[in-house]
């Protein structure tokens, strides 16, 4: 059964986006699909180096169409809203108030939390970069890291 706050939400985005194609114009450069990290400040951020498999250099999804069936972590904009995945700058959200949702983090905070998420995951999510995939778990498991694009 569909709980009333996703309702409202589903009524909202239909209203704002009837054709489903705020994404075709995203200004946010598909910063909904960098991989979310809820930190020890209780902040959710946006990582661009978990960027999802999917999102290409323009900021789009390379498989639009069939991106639900590829990334098991992918969702829809409601369930995104619902679980603060979506920034702040996001069409989708501008117009709820009070919406905190994920802030994208710069180089500098993102090292920081890379090295944050490392310590703290059990698994990998399979969305990941394989570059990134090797970053966390030879982090995790305090091995030499080696020097990896701007992850450490």
């Amino acid at each position: 059964m569909e709980t009333r706050l996703k309702s409202q939400l589903r009524s909202y985005v239909k209203s704002i986006d009837p054709n489903d194609n705020l994404c075709d114009n995203c200004k946010v450069k598909g910063a909904c699909c960098y991989g979310a990290f809820k930190s020890e400040d209780g902040k959710i951020y946006g990582l661009r180096s978990a960027k999802c498999k999917l999102l290409g250099k323009d900021g789009r999804c390379g498989d639009y169409d069939n991106r639900y069936s590829r990334v098991s972590g992918c969702l829809p904009i409601v369930d995104a809203i619902i679980q603060k995945a979506v920034p702040n700058e996001c069409e989708y959200v501008k117009g709820i108030d009070g919406y905190e949702g994920k802030i994208v983090a710069d180089k500098s905070k993102e090292k920081k939390l890379l090295k944050e998420m490392a310590k703290s995951m059990t698994t990998i999510p399979e969305y990941c970069s394989e570059d990134l995939k090797i970053f966390l778990s030879e982090y995790a498991q305090n091995v030499n890291v080696k020097k990896r694009g701007y992850y450490v």
